[in-house]
C-alpha cells in the first residue's frame, strides 16, 4: 500500500464533507457534551467530563444503545455517592448486562435493589470496637492478678 498523498486525504476529507459526515459527527459530539454536562450536574459533579469520560458515556449511548434518559436516571441515582461518576458507570454496566433499556426497567431495578439493600440495612453489623472479645476470669485467675471481688478488706 502506497503512502497515501495530501491531496488523497484532502478529497476523501472533502467527499465526506459533501456526503453530511461533518456534520453529523458534530452534531452527535455537541449531543454526547451536552449529555455529559447533564448527567454531571444531576449527579452533582461540579466540573466538566474528562476526555475518557465521554468515551464511556459515548460508549454507553451508541455502542450500547442505551437512552440518554437511562443515563440521566444513572446520574441521578449516583449523586450523593463519594465516587457518583464510578456509581454511575456500575450502575450502567449492570442495567447494560442484564437487559435494561426503557426508564421504566432501571426504575424497576433501582427499586428492587433497594429493598434488598434495605433488607441488609436493617441490622447494621456492629464495630469491633463497640463489641471487645470478653474472657471469663476464674477466682484462682483473680487472686493472681490481684483482684478481689465481694471479699472484705479489712486487711
Amino acid at each position: 500500500a502506497e503512502k497515501p498523498t495530501f491531496a488523497y486525504l484532502d478529497s476523501v476529507l472533502e467527499n465526506a464533507r459533501l456526503a453530511g459526515g461533518m456534520e453529523e459527527y458534530s452534531r452527535r459530539q455537541a449531543a454526547l457534551e451536552d449529555l455529559a454536562a447533564n448527567a454531571f450536574r444531576r449527579a452533582g459533579i461540579q466540573r466538566r467530563a474528562t476526555a475518557a469520560q465521554r468515551m464511556q458515556l459515548e460508549t454507553w449511548l451508541y455502542a450500547w444503545h442505551m437512552s440518554p434518559e437511562v443515563i440521566l436516571l444513572a446520574a441521578e441515582y449516583a449523586a450523593g455517592d463519594s465516587r457518583p461518576f464510578s456509581a454511575m458507570e456500575r450502575r450502567v454496566r449492570r442495567w447494560h448486562e442484564s437487559g435494561v433499556r426503557s426508564v421504566a426497567a432501571a426504575q424497576a431495578d433501582h427499586a428492587q435493589e433497594n429493598t434488598a439493600s434495605g433488607e441488609k440495612a436493617a441490622k447494621p453489623p456492629v464495630s469491633r470496637a463497640l463489641r471487645p472479645p470478653q474472657r471469663t476470669y476464674t477466682a484462682e485467675d483473680l487472686k493472681h492478678i490481684g483482684v478481689n471481688l465481694l471479699d472484705d478488706e479489712d486487711e
